[in-house]
């Protein structure tokens, strides 16, 4: 059963990251979710722990909603599928510590996901809006578009996330080639959200590669001593002066012609100088506001008028749409998700803390609840790294009792 189970999430991960086979088979992501999700209830039904419950109550809640009209939980099925699979799907490990469940899909999942930035770096290169057209191009069946072998905009948001076991398998790595193909990796992630046209995870990719350079990587290479200068420099530099800021931002703003991030890095630029905004950043705090005022009007009843929602926070949109009575339940099974795996967890808490936090900021500032890696797919790495230490550790104090009796 359990080879099974992992075929089946596996394939589920790879549905979910792998463009192409998404753009022939509409719809079949939740089916790919749902049909792992169910099967590991079943099998599993008897040894779960009693927080489940706050996961069926969400579904019903969710579902309720969905049933009786409100508009913005349209598509409550899929949403109750995504936080199924990713729950279960880590319950599945923490309850069986089936090694060969994690590394597969560990494998599976970061193979595709690295697969799919190799393609779609010289083509996110040559055309720097091409994930945010193939998103429009996905909303309208009549729009004809040929660049389907490309990740899509939305898993482009998983990168920060998804680097954090990067940088934890390098700083670990001891031999050259590892640090080479982990380098590489890390690579490929930066490379594509240069040109991802992606603006809030590009910030969040580059405090976290900050924090890895300055705080955890030790090394005696000139270079990373250099590189840790630098960025201790420009740091300090940015938050102390504005005119730095801008003139930093200035500098690298090139980079980015063709997106959107080239007119945001004008209005970030005027908001340091002058404190305001205009633009992008300014209808987004609008669409923030919007939810937020929403809350505000009716806190303890749904919103059933789609039109004062913002749609633009995943959070403040289901505060807003749930009403806080009914998104308590939410907010508790959330906190229960990032307190759930830190039971396992004691050399890489904070490591799996700035993951769980890159998740968490992205779900606040922007509509994607990328529940499956932030929840599943990460904190099982760390669990998993965890246990393979105790192994290590464990046959290192018998190899060295065996010695000591082996010795006159």
């Amino acid at each position: 059963m359990n080879k099974i189970i992992t075929f089946l999430v596996c394939f589920a991960f790879f549905f979910a990251l792998f463009n192409p086979i998404r753009a022939f088979i509409q719809g079949g992501e939740a089916v790919a979710m749902f049909i792992p999700m169910v099967v590991i209830y079943f099998a599993d039904m008897m040894y779960l722990r009693p927080h489940t419950y706050f996961f069926l109550i969400i579904a019903l809640i969710i579902a309720f909603l969905g049933i009786t009209g409100n508009p913005y939980f349209d598509r409550w099925i899929p949403e109750i599928t995504v936080l199924g699979f990713g729950y279960f799907g880590l319950e599945h490990y923490l309850l069986t510590r089936d090694d060969f469940y994690a590394r597969w899909v560990l494998r599976c999942t970061y193979i595709t996901l690295l697969l799919l930035l190799a393609i779609s770096l010289p083509q996110f290169i040559a055309m720097p809006n091409l994930a945010r057209l193939m998103t429009e191009a996905a909303k309208d069946p009549s729009i004809e578009f040929d660049y389907i072998w490309t990740i899509s905009y939305k898993n482009v948001h998983i990168i920060p996330c998804a680097s954090v076991p990067l940088f934890v398998s390098y700083s670990l790595a001891t031999s050259k080639k590892e640090k080479l193909i982990y380098a590489i990796s890390i690579g490929l992630m930066c490379g594509v959200m240069l040109f991802a046209d992606a603006t809030t995870p590009l910030i969040l990719l580059a405090a976290i590669i900050t924090y890895y350079c300055i705080y955890k990587f030790k090394t005696n290479t000139p270079f990373f001593y250099v590189l840790k200068i630098f960025l201790v420099s420009l740091v300090i530099a940015v938050l102390l002066s504005a005119t730095l800021l801008t003139s930093f931002l200035t500098l690298v703003q090139p980079i980015f012609k063709g997106t959107t991030t080239y007119s945001k890095i004008n209005e970030i630029s005027l908001f340091a100088e002058e404190g305001t905004t205009s633009g992008d950043m300014n209808s987004r705090s609008d669409l923030y506001m919007m939810s937020i005022d929403a809350i505000v009007e009716n806190p303890f009843e749904p919103e059933n008028d789609i039109n004062k929602i913002g749609k633009h926070s995943f959070i403040f949109d289901h505060m807003a749409a749930m009403g806080l009575i009914l998104f308590l339940p939410y907010a508790i099974f959330l906190y229960k998700c990032y307190k759930n795996p830190l039971f396992y967890i004691s050399e890489n808490k904070i490591n799996y803390i700035i993951a769980y936090l890159a998740f968490l900021l992205l779900a606040l500032f922007k509509n994607f609840f990328l529940f499956t890696v932030g929840y599943f797919l990460v904190p099982m790495y760390f669990i998993r790294l965890e246990s393979l230490t105790e192994e290590c550790d464990e046959n290192d104090t018998e190899n060295f009792y065996q010695e000591s009796q082996e010795l006159p």
